[in-house]
Parts: structure tokens; sequence; C-alpha cells
């Protein structure tokens, strides 16, 4: 049911370019990764509804069959993912002639691998450039940059727990390590993709300025990383 929902709410997010996104883009958005948040909905056919031929993803150009090869080695590194949409993040920019369109969001993410009693937490823009393909519109470009993460080490294996959580400040990511042969995975929210931090600091230092509201919990986290006043949490999640 679950994989049903998601798949028809980012259908109809994505069918038709000329009438524009709905106006709750925000649930949208939540329920497309929402599909990679589960290791059950990450299957080549659910890769193939929404990705093009080729993508341009993170950096690398590849096909349907690489773009899910990266999310199973993401699953393999951090089998339990939690992702939510920044309220109020989300902007469009849809060219109704060239049928293109490019929404970029802030996502707020946790990773948890409970074998390795190993967590990590953070916030990243994420861009989607969408083309039109077989009559729909599908990813061809995907991208990210890193805003802001923190590593935790879990007392015991069960990290639903808040307590068991033991976290470093938010800081800015470090540019990822090589892989050899392996997929890369350079998914924005887990290794800080292909960018240096000093993208990540003028990024926050954007979302600083543009911000009303210093209880908002992205705010929050950048000055955590920024080490101004009103630091960041330093535990698990809530």
């Amino acid at each position: 049911m679950l994989r049903f929902f998601v798949t028809l709410v980012f259908c109809l997010l994505l069918t038709d370019a000329r009438a524009g996104l709905p106006a709750n883009t925000e649930a949208e958005l939540q329920a497309y990764f929402a599909l990679w948040a589960s290791n059950e909905t990450v299957t080549p056919k659910i890769v193939a509804q929404h990705y093009a031929r080729r993508v341009d993803y993170y950096g690398q150009v590849l096909t349907q069959d690489g773009v899910y090869r990266n999310k199973k080695y993401l699953i393999g590194l951090w089998p339990y993912r939690k992702y939510s949409v920044q309220p109020g993040s989300v902007s469009k920019n849809c060219d109704l002639e060239q049928n293109t369109c490019q929404i970029t969001v802030i996502l707020n993410w946790q990773s948890i691998n409970p074998s390795r009693l190993e967590g990590t937490q953070g916030a990243t823009t994420v861009t989607l450039g969408l083309i039109r393909e077989d009559g729909v519109l599908k990813i061809e470009r995907e991208s990210g940059v890193p805003l802001v993460r923190s590593v935790c080490k879990l007392l015991n294996p069960n990290w639903v727990d808040s307590s068991n959580w033991r976290c470093s400040a938010f800081g800015f990511p470090s540019l990822p390590a090589t892989t050899g042969n392996r997929p890369l995975a350079q998914d924005a929210a887990h290794t800080g993709g292909p960018v240096a931090p000093n993208s990540s600091r003028k990024r926050c230092a954007s979302v600083l300025a543009a911000a009303d509201q210093s209880d908002d919990p992205l705010v929050r986290l950048c000055r955590a990383a920024l080490r101004l006043p009103l630091a960041g949490p330093r535990t698990g999640p809530s």
C-alpha cells in the first residue's frame, strides 16, 4: 500500500508540467523521499518510474540500473533512514515550452546502522532536474549541497531510543572518501556529495541571512555549524 501511494503521488506531481506543481508540494515531495527511506520500495521498477534512462547523478552519468545500484549500496551502509522536507524550503522553476522543471528542497535526514552502533544526521539541499521522457517528467539530474552534519555513536542497537545516541556538534561535511570500483552512492544526504566544505559554509550563511525565525530547526543547525549563539542539539532523533 505504501509503495502504491507514494508512486501515485509522485506520478501526479510530475505528470503534467503545464499544470505546475500542486499547492501541497511539500507533502508530495515528502511522500517521494519516503520511497528512498523504505528499503522495500527501492526497486528497479520504482527507479525506472522516476529516473530518465541516463541521469547526471551527483556528478556521475548513470543508467537507471546505476542509480538503483547506488541506492542499494546506500541501504547496505545505512539500513535505516529518515527524511524530512524542511517546511517552506521547496522552490521550483518550470519551462512550459521545453517540458523541463527544476525542484530544489532542503532535506533533513538521519541514517542509522545499528550493527555498527553508528548514526549520522544533518541537512542538505537536493535539486531534481526533470525532463519529459516517455510522456512523463522524469529526473535527468540530481545534485545536492550538504549544509551541516553530525556524527553519532549508539550505546546499543536500539536506535529508536534517543537516550542511546551520543552525537558530535553539527559541522560542515568533508569531501567523501574514494570508493574504488564500488558504487559511489554520492547521495548528498549521506556522504556529503562531491562538494567542498566551503560550499556548505556559504550555503548556511545564505540560510541565516534569509531566516526570519531563530527557532527554525535549520537555523539552529547552521548556527551550530558556524559556532554562533543558539547551538544545535547534541542528541539523536526525538
